[in-house]
């Protein structure tokens, strides 16, 4: 005979296909899909124009350019806006600008997804140098290789030879603990420095606050006007990155404002010396010294040199002869009235009440 179709077993299949299909329909009640969850995420973005939008995350996503105090940076069409703030953004974007790469290392970020694209278009173009070199990539540092980046971070040590040079960066931020010369910056793209205590960083220059006074220890090479801010003492060489210099002032001429250490120079050609030799660059033509003391024959090596505001320097500092040897000089102006210059010149009183000198 026949054999009966097995009707319990197809009952036990049907009930346990129902009993699914209801979990799978009560958990998309409870957890909607991402494209869903997507779309009920507002944030309110002001505008520096004044408006004030109500943005998606879709909507807002494309316009993410960074983070800025715990805050999602956009911009659209010129226009720069902000969304926030996260206290967890803000401590993540406090731990990257610091230098302390063992915290670095264990961080693995939470923040929802906005905030971490903020987070990481913030960081991504960061370069961090630390017995290695790291990236962060959406969840933390990573190794990494050397190549292109808007920022390099030296968090201490040295910089690894040609690393600055291959990234192209144009912010060198630079840690407690790094070690920093001159020569580190040869050729790169610099323009700004960032620096954490006793590093500090203005204007292009990059200082360090000692227990004598605060020293100039950088200049930025892409730099085309400086004004180097009053420091006690400059190295020998830290404006020698600085190949492109149009126009340069400075508190002293030399090493120090005194001149008076045992072990002071009085050159400024000194500022560019490299390898033994002075290099003034051909393109600097300005230069205004603002104080100190200007020795004899102190701008020797400065052939390119046109004008020279030595009115901060008191005619008992301006050895007479501080200005021979300059052969380009066109105009100098000096509280001292009976300098000696090299070739044919006129002299009269300047409306500021120094002395101008103009070659003939």
């Amino acid at each position: 005979g026949r054999i009966a179709p097995p009707v319990m077993g197809g009952v036990r299949r049907l009930a346990v296909l129902l009993c699914a299909a209801f979990f799978v329909l009560y958990a998309a009640a409870l957890f909607p899909p991402l494209a869903a969850r997507a779309a009920e995420e507002r944030y309110l973005c002001e505008w520096e124009d004044g408006t004030v939008t109500s943005e998606s995350y879709a909507s807002a996503f494309g316009s993410v350019v960074g983070a800025a105090g715990g805050g999602i940076l956009l911009e659209r069409e010129g226009v720069r806006g902000t969304i926030g703030s996260s206290e967890a953004l803000r401590a993540a974007e406090e731990l990257f600008a610091g230098d302390g790469l063992a915290e670095m290392l264990v961080y693995r970020c939470t923040l929802p997804r906005l905030f971490r694209a903020a987070l990481f278009r913030e960081l991504s173009g960061t370069l961090f140098v630390s017995d290695g070199l790291y990236r962060y990539n959406g969840e933390g540092l990573e190794p990494a290789s050397a190549g292109k980046a808007a920022c390099v971070a030296l968090l201490d040590g040295k910089l690894p030879t040609g690393t600055l040079l291959a990234s192209g960066a144009e912010l060198l931020r630079v840690g407690r603990a790094a070690e920093i010369s001159p020569s580190d910056l040869y050729g790169s793209a610099v323009r700004t420095f960032e620096g954490t205590p006793p590093y500090e960083a203005e204007d292009g220059v990059l200082l360090l606050g000692t227990a004598g006074g605060t020293r100039l220890i950088a200049g930025a090479p892409a730099a085309v006007e400086l004004e180097v801010p009053d420091v006690a003492f400059a190295d020998e060489g830290a404006l020698s990155p600085c190949t492109s210099l149009v126009s340069l002032s400075i508190p002293f001429a030399g090493s120090s404002k005194t001149l008076g250490e045992r072990d002071a120079r009085g050159e400024f050609a000194m500022l560019f010396e490299a390898d033994g030799a002075y290099r003034v660059p051909s393109s600097l033509r300005t230069v205004r010294v603002r104080g100190g003391k200007l020795d004899s024959f102190a701008f020797y090596a400065c052939p390119s040199v046109r004008t020279v505001d030595a009115c901060g320097v008191s005619a008992e500092d301006t050895a007479r002869d501080a200005f021979l040897g300059m052969e380009g000089w066109e105009e100098i102006r000096s509280a001292r009235g009976d300098l000696l210059l090299t070739g044919e010149y006129t002299v009269r009183t300047a409306p500021c009440g120094c002395y101008l000198y103009t070659k003939s």
